[in-house]
């Protein structure tokens, strides 16, 4: 008996018909002294409690949407602050919706814990990762809460991974997962379009360069989520030869430049590669990527607001400089001040405990305090990104701690190329294959500059 039949028959039963009646006084009461006390607190339980019911009883329906709206912030609703619990460090309405589907995800995983189990033993890395990351909050330098924020981010992917798996009976879930991520990014397409004729959806960075944000999320974020849709949309074309497609690639790719993200070109590059080496032969492939980076390097040199972007003087760089004095040329590449977050956080969190780490979620809390005391430019939240997922784990969760984050993801990337070789000449595996061997790949090099996690 299905979960949603052994629920009909519950309500059908006198014992529950009985107890309904004497309930819903109670709810009632609950639900109007929550309602004029915490209006806020009550509509959030609200929601996540339909989602809840929603996700237990049509949980393809309920991944349907999440992959749909998720890329949509709502972090606009309160201009950027976190108004709600300001005394435990604040929270917006991302991060209401980021515990509510903790929440709902946890609960579902509970009701179906055999098929979990079946479907997470294989990933035992990410497990033991999970629980010693969790563990470092109990000694963290930083703020509790901010862990805790922190390791919810952490297992949110990993756990919607499992219940995909769970959910994924055949290929055509996957397919139809697909179609919702293209939704997703026409959802996000059509607001930024909106916000183009409104004036709000580009900012003015630190280098003085305008980015496109899509009037929704910091540039980063939002060329990191046009690269993961331009990425599916891209696959599909060359395997599928649908001009929707193409029209979606063309779409998304401008966006995506629009962001004048490095780290997420430079990912794209690197994607295109991939494809390449799957879709022609080598040669070609190898040729096509001296092209690109040749047109790259140029570009670099010879595009104005690029060499804006790259360089702190950009009227000191030219190849003549690079051939002659390269470690000037090193130095002048504009990092935005990584460099001194990098440092800072190396010495002052990781060089404290190295084994174990100054605890999960301290990084960006310690440099904030740091960088208030000088003066400089903080986060709305009083923190600064460390901009840089591989050291934030070196740092918060140690060596030890750091090993287990490296060895689970690189377990997922193993997965991932060895399906993608397996799936040739079969082209829906091979189609899907490819688009998850680009995403993890994407995924670890855009977290050598960005905060992926976080």
């Amino acid at each position: 008996m299905s979960l949603e039949e052994k629920g009909r028959s519950l309500f059908k039963s006198i014992y529950s018909r009985k107890l309904i009646i004497f309930t819903i006084p109670v709810l009632a009461l609950i639900v109007g002294f929550l309602a004029s006390v915490q209006p806020v607190i009550f509509a959030g339980i609200f929601i996540a409690t339909c989602f809840l019911v929603f996700a237990i009883l049509r949980p393809r329906e309920f991944l349907i949407f999440v992959f749909a709206t998720g890329a949509i912030s709502l972090a606009f609703i309160t201009e950027k602050q976190k108004p709600y619990f300001a005394e435990l460090g604040g929270i917006n309405f991302d991060g209401m919706r980021l515990l509510g589907f903790l929440f709902v995800m946890l609960v579902y995983l509970s009701v179906r814990m055999r098929s979990a189990f079946k479907a997470a033993v294989k990933y035992k890395l990410y497990w033991f990762f999970l629980f010693f990351a969790g563990f470092t909050i109990v000694y963290t330098i930083g703020q509790p809460v901010d862990g805790l924020r922190l390791m919810a981010k952490i297992a949110y992917p990993f756990l919607l991974f499992i219940i995909i798996q769970i959910e994924a009976k055949d290929i055509s879930f996957l397919e139809v997962l697909e179609k919702s991520i293209f939704a997703g990014g026409i959802i996000v397409s059509l607001i930024g379009i909106l916000n183009i004729f409104r004036g709000q959806a580009f900012i003015v960075g630190i280098e003085g360069i305008t980015q496109y944000n899509a009037g929704l999320a910091h540039p980063n974020m939002i060329a990191f989520f046009f690269l993961v849709v331009f990425i599916f949309s891209f696959i599909n074309f060359l395997y599928l030869y649908r001009r929707i497609y193409l029209f979606f690639s063309l779409l998304f790719l401008a966006q995506l430049l629009l962001t004048f993200t490095r780290i997420a070109l430079v990912s794209l590059i690197i994607a295109l590669m991939i494809i390449a080496f799957r879709k022609t032969n080598p040669i070609i492939a190898f040729t096509a990527a001296l092209l690109v980076a040749a047109i790259g390097f140029l570009a670099v040199f010879n595009v104005p607001a690029l060499k804006t972007r790259m360089f702190i003087v950009p009227d000191k760089v030219s190849s003549q400089i690079l051939l002659e004095k390269p470690e000037e040329f090193i130095d002048n590449i504009r990092l935005s001040g990584r460099n001194k977050v990098w440092s800072f956080a190396f010495e002052n969190v990781f060089q404290k405990n190295p084994w174990f780490g100054g605890g999960l979620g301290s990084t960006d809390i310690i440099i904030g305090r740091e960088w208030k005391k000088q003066g400089w430019k903080v986060d709305v939240t009083g923190t600064v990104p460390i901009h840089n997922e591989f050291l934030r784990m070196l740092c918060e969760i140690g060596i030890f701690g750091f090993l287990l984050f490296l060895a689970a993801n690189l377990k997922f990337f193993k997965d991932m190329l060895r399906f993608f070789w397996k799936a040739k000449g079969k082209t829906q595996f091979e189609r899907i294959s490819l688009t998850a061997l680009c995403l993890i790949v994407c995924y670890l090099v855009i977290s050598l500059t960005s905060n992926v996690i976080n």
